[in-house]
């Protein structure tokens, strides 16, 4: 089940009221007849089972027949019990025979969906002018520009002649000109899925974006464009340093490349509309074959060129499973991983992908469930989810690590003590300069927002009517 959703997207569908709507959980008829009745279940299986052996070893028709039947009528006698049980005696009061195990359901809901959260009421204030003169940093950093409208933007200006594309930007915070100053990082990927580009395109010139493009979300240009912090290539509007812009591990690097080879070079970046800068790879990734290696991986790949090229030498590296999320997958296909990683500039200028992988289960006990649709036509259910695992890619050389961030699930606990050397050692902290970028996952917000709609400060009998 997994492996078939680990990939997830932002749509939900929210629980309906009304007769569409069963809380889930076991109830006074569950936890006493239901309950009892299979506990009885269990010898008159076995005392079915010796009577069926000894009518056997007689041969008496009509012996085998009754004892057969025995599980069948115990099962349709204590179906009825069920049913008079029900209506007789807790319908007659549902509300208070039910009403502990409607509080199980609220609480258990709660726990499932990690919101054991502390509930307060706002007072309705007029905000004065010393609120604003104190809090003026908070004010400047209002979002008055959304993710939808920075990416349009981007790509109707910031293309470069089809070179280039905006796939994801996230609202992180960074200190700009000595302020705290929200702004959205948009990485610079390359353009190398398009039809329009030949094979020795894709696989030997365009392999890499280069850095990213970073604006404001407080406010905007004259003209009323993104209002940019930094965007060259050359670095001359710098405000965050980035050492090492070239991204060969993102979200649209999704074919092999080749680096290294005799007569090709590798596309940087656009001088002028005539010129470009010219690169050749020297990072930790790729792997170096030699010719039955490559003959191997061209069956693999269904790619005759990467064993017959005359332009691969000793020095030539290949790069594979660049995508960071199916790179991730490939890794631990036994979580489910957010659709939207963003990437986060480090003090030392590097740039990482911070991947949210999610835990999660559709059989925890009284936990209401919550209905997530795959696509148009695929949908699953869930009622446990949590964000425990931070995954960093690094997006030069691909270098991928796992961390716990919520050492409180079972399952993801369970996960690392299945593979040991997978997860970073619980002692190992996330370096404090990725972490002080994160963002609080969006998809686990929506779902949570569903969740405590309902169940906000809201006691048995209220949920019940």
């Amino acid at each position: 089940f997994l492996s078939t959703y680990n990939i997830v997207s932002n749509q939900f569908i929210t629980l309906k009221d009304g007769l569409n709507t069963k809380l889930i959980g076991a109830g006074l008829t569950d936890v006493t007849i239901k309950l009892w009745g299979y506990r009885i279940l269990v010898p008159i299986i076995i005392v079915s089972g010796i009577l069926i052996l000894k009518s056997i070893n007689t041969g008496v028709l009509r012996k085998i027949i009754s004892s057969v039947l025995i599980v069948p009528i115990y099962l349709v006698g204590m179906f009825i019990i069920m049913i008079l049980f029900s209506a007789l005696f807790v319908n007659s009061n549902k509300l208070d025979k039910e009403k502990q195990y409607i509080a199980n359901n609220i609480d258990y809901t709660k726990m499932a969906y990690n919101l054991n959260i502390s509930e307060e009421d706002i007072p309705s204030e007029t905000i004065t002018k010393k609120d604003i003169n104190e809090n003026s940093n908070i004010i400047n950093n209002i979002t008055l520009v959304s993710e939808k409208t920075t990416l349009k933007n981007l790509e109707a200006l910031q293309t470069n002649s089809g070179y280039y594309t905006y796939r994801t930007t996230k609202l992180q915070k960074y200190v700009i000109d000595g302020q705290d100053t929200a702004v959205y990082v948009s990485p610079r990927e390359v353009v190398s899925s398009s039809d329009t580009n030949t094979y020795s395109n894709k696989t030997y010139e365009y392999t890499h974006g280069y850095g990213s493009i970073l604006s404001y979300s407080s406010k905007v240009s004259e003209n009323g464009n993104v209002s940019y912090v930094q965007k060259s290539f050359d670095s001359s509007d710098k405000k965050i340093a980035v050492s090492e812009p070239r991204i060969y591990f993102g979200t649209e690097t999704n074919n092999t490349i080749i680096t290294n080879t005799n007569g090709k070079t590798e596309f940087d970046y656009p001088i002028n509309s005539t010129t470009s800068a010219e690169y050749t790879y020297s990072g930790n990734a790729g792997i170096k074959l030699n010719f039955v290696d490559r003959l191997i991986l061209s069956v693999m790949k269904k790619d005759v060129n990467i064993a017959f090229s005359k332009g691969l030498n000793e020095n030539s590296k290949i790069l594979m499973n660049r995508n960071v999320i199916k790179r991730a997958k490939a890794i631990m296909p036994y979580l489910m991983y957010d659709e939207n990683p963003y990437l986060v500039i480090t003090d030392e200028g590097k740039q990482v992908w911070v991947l949210d992988a999610y835990t999660i289960s559709n059989n925890y006990p009284y936990s209401q469930k919550t209905t997530l649709r795959e696509n148009s036509t695929s949908k699953f259910e869930l009622n446990y989810i949590r964000n425990s695992v931070k995954v960093l890619i690094d997006s030069y050389d691909g270098t991928i690590s796992f961390y716990i961030t919520d050492r409180t699930d079972p399952i993801v606990m369970a996960y690392r003590n299945c593979y040991p050397d997978l997860f970073m050692d619980l002692e190992e902290e996330i370096p404090a300069d990725i972490s002080q970028h994160f963002v609080y996952s969006k998809y686990l917000y929506n779902i949570q927002a569903n969740i405590i709609a309902r169940y906000h400060n809201i006691q048995p009998d209220v949920l019940y009517r």
